[in-house]
């Protein structure tokens, strides 16, 4: 199958790109297909390169930025990212544009029986934004099933769109009935919106379908959060489709990096910096969970999708993204994870315990009068013997636990 976004599909050397070893695109070329990548590399990863179809500096420093954060590596003769337009590189790029250009996802017919709330669907297929059976997503791990009284059917398909990015959810189930979403709760300020929907009072939105009976469009506003989808049938015996799940959740953070702090001599250990941030770290990935670029080197991400938007227009990716591992995280794949001066509650201790390779080395500050953030880190990871401390102090205004997962 060919390149299928609408930016790269048909460009013969595009083309040949995605197909063939010998046909990369490196340094130096010229014409309207480096255009074309500078173009994806400006929409999908915010590059900021002139457009001007030459292969120079700007543009191979930024596939080389793109290919090193989405770990796109030939292994079998590679140990680390370069700067070439290879096979894998271009069905990356394809498949992020196909996210953000708003083509139709499906639901399909399902008709269940009720589901406990506490159980788990089975596990979903995961689309891109319209995805209509051609490229898929890594498949995530099974998503909760949503609420009874809800949306109780099994989720079907997961969508993901940029926080201001829109799609269209297409109905292949029946004509007429209506469209359900279902908003989470706690995610009252989440971005997925249903055109021309009507509050119908118990936490769900519908919208009459007579007139349109097959399209729905569905829009980003620029936070992060979550939204499920299903529709039900007009006919005298329920008919339902099961659940489309969408999510609006980032590629990357938007806060940028501060430089490495000095170390905090109060600690003997030598890996705490002046502000409570890790130093001397592990090999390995290294994650900052509710970060703000402060630990210089780390990855700034949510364990919580609600907190995936912070201050003003920053975001951070979501740890559980379902798009693993190009912005998702695997489990077990990370060496660090620093938390600072934020809330520990039991998400991020088994977003911790999910992420966290053996070895893993988890660092927390917290103001020096604070103890509830360390109390618990302590009791669920040292006290049961998941982990070894480091270091458990105060110095510089701080109290800080460090501890390696078991």
């Amino acid at each position: 199958m060919g390149l299928q976004s609408q930016l790269l599909h048909g460009d013969p050397k595009l083309e040949a790109a995605a197909v063939s070893d010998p046909a990369h695109i490196v340094p130096g070329a010229k014409g309207t297909h480096v255009q074309k990548i500078q173009s994806a590399l400006n929409q999908v990863d915010g590059a900021g390169i002139d457009t001007d179809g030459v292969y120079g500096p700007a543009t191979a420093a930024a596939v080389l930025a793109y290919k090193t954060r989405r770990k796109i590596i030939n292994h079998s003769r590679q140990t680390r990212a370069d700067d070439i337009i290879g096979k894998l590189t271009m069905a990356a790029l394809d498949l992020e544009l196909l996210m953000l250009q708003g083509r139709p996802a499906q639901i399909r017919p399902h008709f269940p029986g009720p589901t406990p709330s506490s159980g788990r669907g089975q596990p979903p297929r995961l689309f891109g934004v319209g995805e209509r059976g051609g490229t898929k997503l890594p498949t995530a791990s099974p998503a909760r099933t949503a609420p009874v009284g809800r949306a109780p059917a099994p989720v079907v398909a997961q969508v993901v769109i940029e926080p201001r990015g829109s799609g269209t959810i297409k109905m292949t189930a029946g004509r007429g009935g209506r469209l359900v979403r279902f908003q989470d709760p706690e995610l009252a300020a989440a971005v997925v919106k249903l055109r021309e929907a009507k509050e119908s009072g118990d936490g769900s939105e519908e919208a009459d379908v007579t007139t349109d009976p097959q399209l729905f469009h569905y829009d980003g506003q620029g936070g992060c959060g979550a939204a499920h989808f299903q529709w039900f049938g007009p006919e005298a015996v329920p008919r339902r489709s099961g659940v489309v799940t969408v999510y609006a959740l980032p590629h990357r953070s938007t806060w940028p990096q501060e430089p490495v702090h000095p170390v905090q001599p109060a600690f003997k250990s030598n890996l705490v910096s002046t502000v409570g941030t890790p130093l001397n770290p592990r090999p390995g990935r290294k994650i900052n969970i509710f970060g703000r670029g402060e630990s210089n080197g780390f990855e700034d991400y949510s364990s919580q999708i609600k907190y995936c938007v912070d201050t003003g227009d920053s975001l951070r990716p979501w740890t559980d993204d379902p798009r693993k591992p190009e912005v998702g995280i695997s489990d077990h794949s990370v060496a660090n994870i620093c938390i600072r001066s934020s809330p520990v509650r039991q998400p991020t201790i088994d977003e911790i315990k999910r992420i966290g390779a053996p070895g893993c080395r988890v660092t927390y500050a917290t103001d020096a009068k604070e103890n509830e953030g360390v109390d618990f880190l302590r009791a669920e990871f040292i006290a049961k013997g998941l982990a070894r401390k480091i270091e458990d102090g105060i110095g510089g205004g701080y109290r800080v636990i460090i501890f390696e997962l078991n």
